[in-house]
């Protein structure tokens, strides 16, 4: 197999671009001088970014260095880092703000190997995402015994793709490349649908949706995220994306992939397990069961089937499960009856009711206890949720037609 090309997009971030110049320098690669590096630097790009690569000496293989004069924004950026796919048989995208693993070149490839050829898989993530954006909560994946898990979440944050992958999505996106597309797409999360024009991941994201296709992620990270100042969606630094590394100087890892047709561990596009590892609970078909626990599903969706497993407020449930332990759906395994703070009920999806904007902020915020393991009565939680509760209240009052919103 052809090894994978590395394609280093710049644009602005100069601290960011030389951190990952140098840990890219610093992972370990297959045989000596074979590695082809790319710097793709987009038109515009901050003067000491193009400084930077000029001067960089790729230790392990090849350096081409891509200084445009027209600025191509974020999102045909992006595109056409997928279609040098044509040119190198498989591509590894790293953009200006992350930080690589020494071991990251070894997965990927590995992964490759091994997945390269399902129709079902779409790419390969380098990222383990700790942290569900879409409701600003944590993400915790039950861990299965192998190397990784499968999601319909695309990854921006360290990615592989070959050839047929990017392909069939090219082929997806010449049909769908518009807001329309994506806005007809009911398994996909508003907010993505919310995002701006120049997102490429949107339209990536509701591919994966609409076509049935899962991103491979690890449970070990081999990139983090630093989201440093002067990103063209991200102005302001924060540490939200950052996620724990392995020591790099470790022995090399050891994968182990499960095959996908018979995998246990796999998310929708709102990162909650499928039907089919939930329903084994209820003794359930997948398509009778819908799970929303972090309660992000519009109500229309959940519906279309007969049960829900949820965290919304609802009446008459078959059971209910107190929070207690994580990740969420051991739970179903150690069912605890005693008094909860945080309950999830299996019920009927016609029981689940509207929330207003006050019963959907108290909900998130005995979910972020849960998950954060903090309890209900901390001080300095409880005097942050009231006074957020006064704020929402006031907002309430001022914009009395706002719970439609919340229940598309």
């Amino acid at each position: 197999m052809e090894l994978p090309a590395i394609i280093a997009v710049g644009y602005s971030r100069v601290q960011g671009f030389r951190r990952l110049l140098g840990s890219i320098n610093n992972a370990a690669y297959p045989g000596e001088g074979c590695i082809k590096l790319v710097l793709s630097l987009d038109g515009g790009a901050d003067w000491r970014v193009v400084d930077i690569a000029k001067q960089f000496q790729f230790k392990h293989g090849t350096c081409e260095v891509i200084i445009r004069d027209r600025n191509l924004g974020v999102r045909e950026h992006l595109l056409w880092c997928g279609d040098q796919t044509r040119k190198y048989g498989a591509v590894i995208v790293l953009e200006d703000d992350l930080v690589v693993d020494p071991h990251f070149y070894a997965y990927a490839v590995a992964a490759q190997e091994t997945y390269g050829e399902d129709r079902q898989i779409a790419g390969i993530a380098l990222y383990s995402p700790a942290y569900n954006e879409y409701a600003h909560l944590p993400f915790i994946p039950r861990f299965s015994g192998f190397s990784c898990y499968f999601m319909q979440v695309v990854c921006s944050w360290g990615q592989l793709w070959n050839r047929g992958q990017w392909d069939a999505f090219r082929r997806w996106y010449d049909r769908n490349g518009s807001q329309d597309a994506v806005d007809r797409c009911e398994k996909l999360p508003d907010r993505v649908k919310r995002w701006p024009e120049s997102a490429w991941d949107k339209y990536f994201c509701a591919y994966l949706a609409a076509c049935d296709r899962y991103f491979i992620y690890p449970y070990r990270s081999y990139t983090t995220n630093f989201n440093d100042p002067g990103g063209q969606h991200s102005r302001k630094a924060t540490n939200r994306f950052q996620v724990p590394m392995a020591d790099p100087l470790r022995p090399p890892d050891r994968f182990r992939f499960e095959p996908f047709p018979i995998s246990k561990n796999r998310f929708d596009a709102f990162m909650e397990p499928e039907p089919h590892v939930i329903g084994k609970f209820f003794e359930l078909a997948p398509s009778e069961v819908e799970i929303d626990v972090y309660g992000l599903k519009p109500l229309r969706l959940l519906r279309r089937k007969t049960f829900c497993l949820t965290t919304r407020r609802v009446t008459n449930p078959v059971k209910r499960f107190s929070l207690r332990i994580v990740p969420y759906e051991l739970n179903l395994l150690y069912p605890d009856s005693r008094s909860g703070m945080t309950w999830m009920y299996l019920c009927r999806s016609v029981d689940v009711r509207k929330e207003t904007i006050i019963q959907l902020h108290m909900r998130r915020f005995k979910l972020a206890a849960y998950f954060a393991r903090l309890p209900f009565r901390s001080k300095w939680f409880f005097i942050s949720y009231v006074a957020d509760f006064l704020t929402i209240r006031l907002i309430w009052k001022m914009n009395p037609g706002i719970d439609k919103k919340l229940n598309p």
